[in-house]
């Protein structure tokens, strides 16, 4: 006997309806699947960028004028230490904060912790590249570069990312944000370009080697400074879309993917603009083109998605107006350069585009990213902009004191322990003066008295001298980052 089974409109309706929700769901996530793993590996594009001005020395050999010497320059090169393994900061630092990051994650976000694991893990990469291309393998007053690394990245990072991306009082979604409101940092500008160029900052106040390292003055050529340059800007750009994926609500994931993709353009292009004119009218150094463009998209970082296009390019142009003042500073200029580039483009810029997000943030930015109704910049009027801004100064001058304060009492530690770590070697030096000839010539970065050399160092010592800070007057500006 047949059975007749009947179906109601409603059912099929029904049936439908969730066959194609089911259908717009999976579609849905398997598209954020695909955007967070491709902004993710956008980000990686910051270390190469990185390890391209990194090698960059070694493509070009040292070239010394003579001219006003004195006595006939025969010849003249730099034997560097051989500096230690780049990879050595990488693997200690990712071993540190890797597990620091997905112990926390696990516990607070078990959903999300894979990708929020991996994302703060490659935003801690970031930061060990600034590092590794500032220090260039040299020592800070005995400490390696890579020992500064580790602790960046097991000891004063995770501490930063808590207080401002995850559950902690700067956070503008957690339930104890200072003043009510938190602090925006949207990017990193502070977490990961200040902490950076806080540490070399310490370091360098600490007597790490200013202006006698002959390696920092090699011009750069065009092609890999740009190449350099475009991978730093897609890597930043990583940075900030990977941001909007992993902590911006699903229903304005879009539109603030737009709005970082137009602010990061417009800041660029308002910071080549400045660069152009100071290398057009003022300096003739290319590099500072290319510069200007990243010192602008690092100061832009921390304002991602909250601003309008317009303001956006105001923070970059500005950015560039300061970093080309910042540049000509008689203290930055004797700095060794790669570091006071570093000071100069992460430490500066960062801070800047942290107390610029306090004043340009919009209130359907603050909306959109971070759901508070009524919080602006001081540009705009609303109840909560003074505060704002407040909290960002706050934000900024804790994160500073608490970097400068691990940095130095790392170097001060390690100081302690092994007391005959004053001097640094910087480099050696074989040359032929006139009549004189000497090698395996040691500079040392704390205190000139203090060299070795053969018997006749003395009566060379001036010449030598007048030979160094020569080649600091005449040497190019290069453009590290």
């Amino acid at each position: 006997m047949a059975t007749i089974v009947s179906i109601d409109g409603a059912d099929v309706h029904e049936v439908l309806f969730q066959l194609a929700e089911a259908a717009y769901r999976s579609q849905k996530e398997s598209m954020q699947a695909l955007a967070f793993h491709w902004t993710l590996c956008l980000t990686f594009l910051f270390h190469f960028g990185a390890l391209i001005r990194r090698v960059e020395p070694k493509l070009q050999p040292p070239r010394i004028s003579t001219t006003n010497i004195g006595p006939q320059l025969n010849y003249c090169h730099s034997n560097q230490p051989k500096a230690p393994p780049v990879l050595l900061g990488y693997l200690g630092g990712s071993i540190a904060f890797g597990f620091v990051a997905a112990v926390y994650c696990a516990i607070v976000q078990p959903t999300k912790a894979a990708q929020m694991c991996l994302s703060y893990w490659a935003y801690s990469l970031t930061v060990t590249s600034i590092l590794s291309s500032a220090a260039q393998g040299r020592t800070f007053n005995g400490i390696p570069s890579w020992c500064l690394v580790i602790m960046v990245s097991g000891i004063t990072y995770p501490v930063v990312v808590w207080s401002v991306w995850l559950d902690g009082w700067f956070n503008p979604r957690s339930a104890q944000a200072i003043f009510g409101i938190g602090a925006t940092d949207f990017g990193g500008s502070g977490a990961l370009h200040v902490v950076a160029g806080t540490i070399v900052f310490v370091a360098a106040l600490c007597g790490t080697p200013t202006g006698t390292n002959m390696s920092s003055g090699h011009a750069t050529r065009p092609s890999m400074d740009a190449a350099g340059t475009v991978w730093l800007v897609l890597g930043l750009c990583g940075v900030l879309l990977n941001r909007v994926w992993i902590s911006v609500p699903p229903t304005y994931q879009f539109p603030a993917t737009i709005n970082c993709v137009v602010n990061i353009t417009l800041a660029g292009a308002g910071g080549s603009v400045v660069g152009l004119a100071q290398d057009f009218f003022i300096s003739g150094v290319t590099q500072d083109t290319h510069n200007c463009i990243v010192s602008a998209v690092v100061a832009v970082s921390s304002v991602g998605p909250l601003a309008e296009p317009y303001a956006a390019c105001i923070v970059g142009v500005t950015a560039a107006l300061i970093y080309c003042l910042t540049t000509w500073s008689t203290w930055i200029q004797d700095v060794d350069r790669p570091l006071g580039y570093c000071i100069t483009v992460h430490l500066i810029m960062g801070a800047w585009g942290v107390l610029a997000s306090g004043v340009v943030g919009t209130r359907q930015g603050h909306w959109q990213v971070y759901s508070q109704a009524d919080t602006c910049g001081l540009a705009y009027g609303c109840s909560d902009r003074g505060t704002l801004f407040a909290s960002n100064l706050l934000y900024l001058v804790c994160l500073i004191v608490w970097t400068a304060l691990i940095t130095y009492g790392a170097i001060s530690i390690i100081r302690s322990l092994d007391p005959t770590t004053h001097y640094d070697v910087l480099g050696t030096i074989d040359f032929a003066i006139g009549d004189y000839e000497a090698s395996d010539i040691r500079f040392y970065s704390a205190d000139h008295s203090k060299r070795e050399s053969s018997s006749e160092w003395a009566s060379m010592s001036p010449l030598l001298d007048e030979l160094i800070q020569y080649q600091k007057s005449t040497s190019p500006r290069t453009s590290w980052v």
